[in-house]
Formats: structure tokens, sequence, C-alpha cells
């Protein structure tokens, strides 16, 4: 079973959890359930319930985005997104300051090097 499957998979168990209709392909039979159950455990075995106070225009545009989906798991998304893009963020800064150090050191050389305009 691919990632996208087990992706769609845990969408549909999550849907049947929120008494939403699922898609027709979905099988009915209770040992599928029991699958699709037990992989949205697993799935929520690394997370951990907070209490966090959100502007309320905020939770709307969260809810809306999310549609029939999970406007917490779309916010957890975000947040790792976020986390991510600070991590590439503190990269690109540290190779900046490198290359500034470099180019510093290269006028250096350059300076030092350079025939005397006298002669």
């Amino acid at each position: 079973m691919s990632k996208s499957d087990v992706n769609k998979e845990l969408e549909e168990a999550e849907a049947w959890g929120r008494g939403l209709k699922p898609s027709s392909h979905t099988k009915r039979g209770s040992e599928h359930l029991k699958q699709r159950v037990e992989q949205a455990k697993k799935k929520a075995k690394n997370k951990r319930a907070i209490s966090v106070r959100l502007d309320e225009d905020v939770l709307d545009e969260l809810k809306r985005l999310a549609g029939e989906g999970s406007y917490q798991s779309l916010m957890n998304r975000a947040l790792i997104e976020w986390c991510e893009a600070q991590h590439t963020k503190g990269l690109l800064q540290e190779q900046i300051q490198r290359l500034e150090k470099l180019a510093s050191q290269v006028e250096d050389v350059l300076k030092t090097n350079k025939p005397d305009e006298a002669a």
C-alpha cells in the first residue's frame, strides 16, 4: 500500500469517526474498519493534546480551509511547515554569513595583490 493510499484510508477513517459518509469504494467490513482504527491510533501516538487560545477569526479561517477535514490537522501541518522553514532560514543565514566572510577575504587578497597605480 502506497503512502497516498494510507493517507486516504486515514482520512476516511477520520471521516467515519466524525459521522461523515466515506467514499463509495470504502470496504465496510468490520475487519477493515479495525485496521483503519489501528492505523489512526498509530498516527495519533506521537501527538499530545494541548489547550491553545486562538483569535476567533483565525479559528474560523482554519475551519473554512479544512472543509470536511480536521482543522487541527491543518494547523498541525502549518506549524510543521513553519518549523521546517525556520530551520531552513537558519541554515541559509549561516551560509550567507560564510559567503560574506569569504567575499571579504577575497577582497582583502585582491587589494594586497593589486599593482601600484603609481608605477
